[in-house]
């Protein structure tokens, strides 16, 4: 089934180096997205990604695909029988007024009906990741 990729995009009142740092280090999105993620920081690095939700315990991994420093970092994740069902860009841009854009997209292997909850989720996952992203680097708050 072809869908579309999954785009979400946010202004960050930061210079691209320091939305960069808090994107592309050894411990991940911790402690403002995620619970215990690891990054290996090199083209076909891995990653391990672990939340804590209420309670419950996710986990997932994935690869890194490329690395332009403090512009471009590609991942695949969302690990299943036959390798990875999401490839994630996330772009950086100088915003002319200050600042930075953070894009994101999402290109989720859809293969059958039930597989849209799965792009769904992660839709939803990515706004909220910009939101927090947002929040810790200009105001150092975690959600």
């Amino acid at each position: 089934m072809k869908v579309p990729p999954i785009k979400a995009v946010m202004k960050i009142n930061a210079d691209i180096s320091d939305v960069w740092k808090v994107l592309f280090n050894e411990n991940g999105w911790d402690p403002w997205f995620t619970s215990g993620m690891r990054m290996e920081l090199k083209e076909g690095g891995r990653l391990f990604f672990r939340w804590v939700i209420e309670g419950e315990e996710v986990i997932d991994r994935g690869i890194i695909r490329s690395v332009i420093p403090e512009r471009f970092l590609e991942f695949e994740w969302n690990e299943y029988e036959d390798g990875f069902r999401s490839k994630v860009g996330i772009q950086l841009h100088e915003a002319s007024s200050g600042g930075t854009w953070v894009e994101v997209e999402d290109r989720v292997i859809v293969l059958a009906e039930k597989d849209l909850e799965v792009a769904f989720t992660c839709a939803v996952g990515w706004g909220e990741f910009l939101t927090k992203l947002k929040l810790w680097i200009e105001r150092g708050i975690e959600v």
